[in-house]
């Protein structure tokens, strides 16, 4: 809190102005990340206290559109690139003042020690806990790009589309096409008071040139393998052999449903490549359900025994590494192969890609089959649907068209129906 007053993120307000009406106070709390390499300690505002009136102040704002891309099309991308470098933006929304008039919208009662007396404050930048916030920023560095344009053209067209609120994941097909990316992207935000910080990369020399006060962590070559492991947008990106991994071993007791639910809750596979073994989790999900067990009730039987026969062999899946690099060039002719399949419990999607007699696995997608029950041709054709979705979506991510796509299925009955004019009416004789 010393820290939003030094650096003008919040200021004190006298008793005069504090009796001014309208205005709204803002609880708030310390949360605290032992894993972050940064700020261990983080401010967290909570804007969706109701007030005496029975509102909060969420309540009453406008969240605005969303402008950001979905992480899916990100990650897709970021898989494209031969160099590839992430970075995030230090202290984005602190560094976006809001207008003087909307300050007394956000105050908070603070004191520095115990036996200081109460004060009042206003915090002056876009505050992280408010429902605007993710459009506010978005709409910010969207306005940056766009003044900035006739002075940084390469960078305003990459950060448009690599950055992810405060995260970049870009990269370039060349080293040094890399570092000249790294050097006009710095230029362009810091031309707005944004500062790019916990800059990696498997390809250490593109890095060379920066602060190292910048960098995530020490050079590659001096990283243990824990310390290599990099987290971007909630993968693991091992920095060092230049793939993707996924963590989903958890030592917590689990007992009852609401335990259960928290821990499948925090495995985090957005691609889906490890769609397998996540389905499992998913299928105990619906089974937990359906037993309409509460909160906090004790799991049942059977599904508590898949529960730890699933913790026991998903330490396995922490070994596994997906090449993070999928083999595109920018000239490189590329073809995508999807299959889909179903059965009673679930049906899914998966697309590969195939480039220079390379064959990488891009991404699943899985769901459980709905609790009414469906046939298995009609499951296979939901099966069919989301390939075609997938598909549709990574084509788009995709840097580098596709010379060709195909889509399989072994379903003949599903064939037959989308062979059909869609238009094709069926009577029935009575």
């Amino acid at each position: 809190m010393n820290e939003y007053l030094a650096l003008g993120h919040m200021r004190e307000i006298s008793q005069k102005r504090d009796d001014e009406t309208p205005n709204c106070y803002i609880p708030y709390h310390m949360v605290i990340n032992e894993k972050s390499t940064t700020t261990k300690c983080r401010v967290v505002f909570n804007a969706s206290y109701k007030t005496k009136n029975g509102k909060s102040l969420n309540d009453v704002l406008m969240t605005g559109p969303k402008l950001q891309t979905e992480i899916f099309n990100h990650l897709i991308k970021f898989r494209s690139y031969r160099v590839a470098f992430a970075a995030d933006i230090e202290k984005m929304y602190r560094q976006i003042l809001i207008s003087d008039e909307d300050c007394k919208y956000q105050r908070i009662v603070w004191r520095a020690t115990p036996s200081d007396s109460l004060k009042s404050f206003e915090l002056q930048t876009i505050t992280y806990g408010t429902s605007c916030t993710p459009f506010l920023s978005s709409r910010t560095l969207q306005q940056l790009y766009q003044d900035e344009e006739q002075n940084f053209p390469l960078a305003a067209k990459i950060a448009r589309e690599n950055i992810y609120i405060d995260d970049l994941l870009s990269g370039a097909d060349t080293e040094v096409e890399a570092k000249s990316i790294i050097i006009e992207i710095q230029n362009l935000l810091k031309s707005g008071g944004f500062i790019l910080r916990k800059w990696s990369s498997s390809h250490p020399k593109v890095l060379q040139d920066l602060d190292t006060s910048l960098l995530a962590s020490k050079p590659i070559h001096s990283l243990g393998d824990e310390e290599s492991k990099q987290r971007v947008l909630g993968l693991i990106w091992n920095l060092k052999t230049d793939s993707i991994q996924v963590k989903v071993v958890h030592e917590e007791i689990v007992k009852t449903k609401r335990q259960l639910l928290s821990v499948i809750a925090q495995i985090f596979d957005p691609l889906g490549l490890f769609s397998p073994s996540v389905i499992t989790l998913k299928i105990m999900l619906q089974e937990l359900w359906k037993s309409k067990a509460f909160w906090d009730d004790p799991i049942p039987s059977s599904i508590l025994e898949n529960w730890n026969k699933f913790t026991k062999e998903s330490k396995y899946l922490n070994s596994i590494s997906i090449p993070r690099f999928m083999g595109i060039d920018q000239n490189s002719d590329i073809i995508l192969h999807g299959f889909c399949d179903a059965f009673s419990k679930a049906y899914a999607a998966v697309v590969y890609l195939k480039s220079k007699q390379e064959i990488h696995l891009v991404s699943a997608k899985t769901r459980v089959a709905p609790i009414k029950q469906l046939t298995i041709p009609r499951l296979e054709l939901c099966g069919a649907l989301l390939l075609a979705e997938l598909i549709s979506v990574i084509q788009k991510a995709l840097r580098t068209k596709p010379a060709e796509c195909f889509l399989w299925t072994d379903s003949t009955i599903v064939l037959s129906w989308l062979m059909k004019p869609p238009l094709k009416k069926h009577f029935r004789k009575k």
